[in-house]
């Protein structure tokens, strides 16, 4: 099967080739011909069940060939205005299959070049939503913060001004509040995980996860501000779920430490283990919890 897939896309790419190297510019309809060809393969890769060697061979054979076809379309699309809009969603699609193969450097490159063309070509401001938010969510995880924030913020720009929410806006708000947490701005966060969690539909293919991961935020946040009863209560509706029990259990035992309850903030602080720089965070939670108790010897073990 995988044979067969390497095959049938490299067809397709020497079709490609043939097509857009005729001589002269090349047409519309050659343009966008390749994005059709380039768009189906990447919905092909999105389509394949990866759980399985052969299934994320397959994936990994279709995302490559697609990654091409983007490329050969974009060669094209330079020179036919009428693409425009097809030019951004190809830089976006081209740029999150680069993150498919850990190549973060040309999906940022592919992101700022689609945010580059805000206001020079007669597209939507929806357009750019998704460039300006998955670029922000890199220079988040790079640290660089003030860059996200501003990536961010323009995205959310464009998200108001819309009477909908735009595919991924509870994504966004996920990561404004994770910004607002960094920066210690707690109310902030709590409502942007809110939102993120009110914008969140069952129909979404990752809602059980991402549900349970916006409740941790905001159940975190809850934390902060000293609201621990609330807290507690969405933590034990998160158990059945039996994911992120160690950021749980650890969060349970602070809402004790905090609430005059040493002893049993011990218990649970006993259950966590990380095996991370995390585990620093912990011992210190730990010993906190031991000298609560007078029991001095333990907090320094």
């Amino acid at each position: 099967m995988v044979t067969r897939t390497v095959l049938l896309t490299a067809l397709i790419l020497a079709f490609l080739g043939t097509t857009l190297s005729q001589p002269g510019a090349p047409s519309a309809y050659a343009c966008r011909t390749a994005f059709r060809i380039a768009d189906s393969l990447y919905s092909k890769g999105l389509a394949i069940n990866s759980e399985t060697p052969e299934g994320e061979a397959r994936e990994g054979s279709i995302n490559q060939a697609a990654r091409v076809a983007f490329t050969s379309f974009l060669q094209c699309a330079s020179s036919v205005p009428a693409a425009d809009s097809l030019r951004i969603v190809a830089l976006v699609r081209r740029a999150v299959l680069a993150q498919y193969f850990d190549d973060v450097s040309a999906a940022m490159q592919d992101y700022r070049a689609a945010i580059a063309l805000h206001g020079h070509v007669d597209v939507p401001d929806s357009c750019f939503f998704k460039p300006l938010l998955f670029a922000g969510i890199i220079h988040y995880r790079a640290g660089a913060f003030d860059s996200a924030e501003s990536c961010l913020e323009r995205a959310a720009a464009i998200q108001e001004s819309y009477g909908r929410a735009l595919e991924e806006a509870e994504r966004l708000y996920n990561n404004l509040g994770a910004l607002r947490y960094e920066s210690g701005n707690y109310i902030s966060a709590g409502r942007y995980f809110q939102k993120a969690l009110d914008l969140l539909q069952p129909s979404h293919p990752y809602y059980r996860s991402l549900s349970v991961n916006y409740k941790i935020n905001l159940a975190a946040i809850l934390v902060r501000l000293g609201r621990y009863e609330e807290a507690d209560k969405l933590y034990v509706g998160l158990l059945p779920f039996n994911e992120h029990r160690r950021e749980i259990d650890h969060n349970r035992g602070l809402i004790r430490l905090n609430t005059g309850r040493p002893a049993e903030a011990i218990r649970y602080f006993a259950r966590v283990r990380y095996g991370t720089v995390a585990d620093a965070g912990l011992s210190n939670d730990e010993a906190t919890a031991w000298i609560a108790l007078h029991r001095y010897d333990s907090a320094r073990t």
